[in-house]
């Protein structure tokens, strides 16, 4: 039995979101990540942290820059979130935000250049 499954499926679920951004051409060597932190914040000892040492493990074997994002209100600011972290040019916006499901197809469309997912 896998001693942490919830970890691999994490990992191998981002390993093929980068996977699947590195062959779409970035100018730079290295494609940027952003990941929006959900309620709880960092330190939760579970989704978010669960989620951003898959991303970072992910990131350092695949040679990708990562930039958690937090906010104090991630379910208030959702919208505002993810237009600042397309706007900031990252390839890849990922939210582990429930809540910004709306969010999300509300902004995607402007930002055609910027794969965000939730």
């Amino acid at each position: 039995m896998l001693k942490h499954p919830f970890r691999i499926a994490i990992l191998a679920a981002v390993t093929i979101l980068l996977l699947g951004i590195g062959s779409m051409g970035f100018a730079q060597d290295s494609p940027r990540v952003a990941l929006i932190i959900a309620q709880g914040g960092l330190g939760d000892r579970s989704y978010n942290d669960l989620a951003f040492a898959g991303l970072t493990l992910a990131a350092q074997q695949l040679g990708v820059e990562v930039v958690p994002i937090e906010s104090p209100d991630p379910v208030g600011e959702g919208e505002q979130l993810l237009r600042s972290a397309a706007e900031a040019g990252f390839d890849l916006v990922i939210t582990l935000e429930f809540s910004h499901f709306d969010p999300l197809a509300r902004v995607a469309p402007d930002y055609p250049d910027s794969c965000l997912r939730l």
